[in-house]
């Protein structure tokens, strides 16, 4: 028999970002307060802002790779 995670209550307490408002400030709720579509809402903030921070970061990967590489031609152009 798979024993089940069991979800501390503690953990129903902390906040998650929904969306940002129009004053670009973070709207939060606690889990336990969330209806599901808030969480489905929740999640996909969360992943488009890791698709985001994928994407903002590939040039400084290249640049990193370039220098592991030995390569400093790369960051003079």
């Amino acid at each position: 028999m798979a024993s089940a995670e069991i979800i501390k209550p503690y953990a129903l307490n902390e906040r998650f970002t929904l969306y940002l408002n129009g004053d670009g400030q973070p709207v939060q709720r606690p889990l336990r307060e969330m209806t599901a579509d808030e969480v489905m809402l929740a999640y996909r903030w969360s992943h488009d802002q890791a698709e985001r921070l994928e994407r903002e970061a590939e040039p400084a990967r290249l640049i990193a790779v370039a220098l592991q590489e030995g390569g400093t031609y790369e960051l003079a152009g």
